[in-house]
């Protein structure tokens, strides 16, 4: 129990700042000019929704990745794992 905690945690924080940084740092000029007009502003964004929903999808993962393998997998497929699952999400 005690790794799993650990690896959403990682996972959490992974997440969180490589989701920040793609998204408020590198394209935030190309979704402000793309932004239809009645999507909210940056300043009427909830950052307690935005954290929710971080940790909602870490144990997800989390919990998916615990059932898809019986024993220790290595750091690659744990990778693929990510990689896959990042992909279909973001399709």
């Amino acid at each position: 129990m005690r790794r799993i905690v650990l690896a959403a945690a990682a996972a959490f924080l992974t997440m969180f700042v490589l989701g920040g940084t793609w998204n408020a740092v590198v394209m935030a000029g190309f979704y402000a000019n793309q932004a239809p007009a009645n999507a909210r502003l940056p300043e009427e964004q909830s950052f307690l929704a935005l954290i929710v929903g971080y940790v909602l999808l870490t144990f997800f993962m989390t919990f998916l990745y615990v059932q898809s393998f019986s024993d220790r997998p290595s750091w690659g497929a744990s990778f693929q794992f990510g990689a896959l699952f990042g992909l279909i999400g973001t399709w």
